[in-house]
């Protein structure tokens, strides 16, 4: 019985290790597209972005072991930079400033 008791234990440890990593892959993963729509909007939208500063962001906020994040930022900064291109002027100007009220949230707009 303390066999099997001991082994459900170690089984219900183990998925809760495993959903901590989910929850923390699919959090990590929405900060990426949160960021990419940031860094995706910088030229358009003519912001000032602080290289030192979004480096400390994500540094602070995602995981060294995540590739994902990795492989996923530039795709979708691509994505989000064509995206904004064929706006109109009033979907430019309300993304746009969204953008620039988030960045500058953040602390990435340069000094």
């Amino acid at each position: 019985m303390r066999v099997r008791l001991g082994f459900v234990l170690g089984m219900m440890a183990c998925a809760a290790q495993a959903e901590d990593a989910t929850e923390k892959a699919i959090r990590e993963n929405a900060l990426a597209a949160q960021i990419a729509a940031i860094l995706g909007s910088e030229v358009a939208c003519g912001l000032a972005l602080d290289p030192a500063a979004i480096e400390a962001w994500v540094t602070a906020n995602i995981s060294a072991d995540n590739l994902g994040f990795t492989a996923t930022v530039p795709m979708l900064v691509q994505g989000v930079a064509l995206e904004v291109d064929g706006m109109t002027a009033a979907g430019k100007a309300a993304h746009c400033t969204a953008v620039r009220i988030q960045a500058q949230s953040l602390g990435f707009m340069a000094p």
